[in-house]
């Protein structure tokens, strides 16, 4: 049969195993989200990623399987085409998988799946026999169907935003040291060797030191000053740091499969390299991250430690004042699409809190969408969205609108600051997997870092 032919067969196909498929045994779920008018606890998900059912269906049917996979490219179908016709193999492949669903499987790939067998001796001797094709044929463990991973699907599509605003950037903390992220092409970076990359307080994160006194902008012995918010309390009080040093960091959650492995690892498993000034500071900050910039520089100002308000007046007006939002509107019809399919009801909280940001009292309005079956989030039939936007504080009442209602899931809002001291708010938001963001007026983000994720969350 023309390998053509059959990848689209495949596609519309419901992924016949010849013989050797199993019937799915599940996976693990997350915990259920709150019933109440805001979720206890937030929701990690962003906005619904349709998968066809078709390719759901093969992935349940990969379920707990040893697949033979190749990472599939359109570029070389043709190539692989004929040197899959010259092997003695008799199959053609099963069809292209997204490697979300399968919780085995590292995430944001799109795989050619060859065969699948019930034992790993099975799937080695095919991939041994397929290494006359030239391609890099691999055997992996499929693991428990999941669903749909909207979370990891946003996290697969993020596009890079830059590592500072203005000068202010972001700060890490591993092992004790604070390291202030520089940019990938920082200037004056030397030539490193990767292979004398070594564990940094776990395996989550690798570490060289670099043998420069100057780097993107920075020389040891520079003046920094840093911002811990989880410490800063409302006044965003500085500390006075030192750069004493220069870094290359590699640092990601790898897979679960990377820290169970009985071998001891030899490198990291996750993440891209990345130039970083090492921080001198009499006191460390107290989370996983902070943020930083030049001694001498325009501080911003800060909004942290808001207050929750729960007047029923002020709740009142928030719904009216959100009641034709065209972004809502379109997000709860699809909402009440998915309730009906899975017999539940839409479930939509909104939270006000006041923050203080420069002497002037801001409410922050964060509206909560949940529909499905919420003790179902890992299997793609939960919709969930949260969105958050910016008014001035006329006595407990909605005034002048600063930032319009957006779309934040997967984040919460950490507090407000000014960057410039122009009047003009930015949110600063904390992913569900450790990745920050600082948004303005402007669609999306101003700056932000982000946190390789490589595992499966379910």
């Amino acid at each position: 049969m023309n390998f053509l032919f059959f990848l689209l067969f495949s596609l519309v196909a419901r992924g016949l195993l010849q013989g050797c498929v199993t019937e799915p045994r599940g996976g693990a779920s997350e915990p259920s989200s709150s019933q109440g008018p805001w979720p206890s606890e937030r929701p990690i998900i962003g906005r619904r990623t349709l998968t066809s059912p078709v390719e759901l269906s093969l992935a349940q049917r990969l379920d707990g399987l040893f697949l033979v996979t190749l990472p599939y490219s359109p570029l070389r179908i043709d190539s692989l085409s004929s040197a899959l016709e010259s092997t003695s193999t008799g199959q053609s492949p099963i069809g292209l998988l997204d490697s979300n669903l399968l919780n085995g499987l590292e995430p944001c790939q799109e795989l050619l799946v060859y065969a699948a067998f019930g034992t790993r001796e099975q799937g080695e001797q095919l991939v041994a026999s397929l290494a006359a094709t030239g391609f890099p044929w691999e055997l992996r463990y499929a693991g428990s169907f999941v669903g749909r991973q909207d979370r990891l699907a946003e996290s697969c599509e993020r596009q890079p935003l830059p590592l500072k605003c203005g000068d202010l950037g972001f700060v890490q903390l591993h092992d004790g040291v604070p390291y202030l992220a520089l940019s990938p092409q920082a200037a004056g970076a030397p030539a490193w060797n990767p292979d004398r990359l070594e564990p940094l307080g776990s395996p989550d994160t690798w570490a060289l030191s670099l043998d420069v006194g100057s780097l993107g902008g920075y020389s040891t012995g520079d003046g920094v000053d840093l911002w811990d918010p989880e410490a800063a309390g409302t006044t965003g009080a500085a500390v006075s740091c030192v750069v004493s040093g220069f870094s290359v960091l590699v640092s990601g959650t790898p897979h679960h499969a990377y820290l169970q492995s009985a071998v001891a690892p030899t490198g990291p498993a996750c993440g891209e390299p990345g130039f970083f000034a090492d921080l001198d500071c009499p006191s460390i900050p107290l989370g996983s991250w902070a943020l930083a910039q030049p001694r001498g520089s325009v501080e911003p100002a800060w909004g942290l430690g808001g207050e929750t308000l729960s007047d029923p007046l002020l709740s009142r007006m928030v719904r009216d004042e959100l009641a034709d939002d065209p972004l809502l509107r379109d997000l709860y019809q699809q909402a009440r699409q998915e309730a009906f399919q899975g017999h539940e009801g839409v479930r939509r909280g909104t939270r006000v809190t006041r923050y203080s940001l420069q002497g002037s009292s801001l409410l922050l309005v964060e509206v909560a969408l949940r529909a499905g079956r919420p003790d179902e989030v890992c299997t793609g039939t939960t919709t969930t969205a949260d969105f958050a936007g910016l008014y001035l504080d006329e006595g407990g009442s909605l005034g002048e609108l600063l930032l319009p209602l957006r779309d934040i899931s997967g984040y919460t809002v950490e507090g407000l600051m000014d960057l410039e001291r122009d009047g003009h708010p930015e949110l600063l938001l904390r992913s569900w997997n450790g990745s920050l963001e600082i948004r303005g007026r402007p669609e999306g983000g101003l700056c932000g870092m982000y946190r390789a994720y490589c595992d499966n969350p379910c």
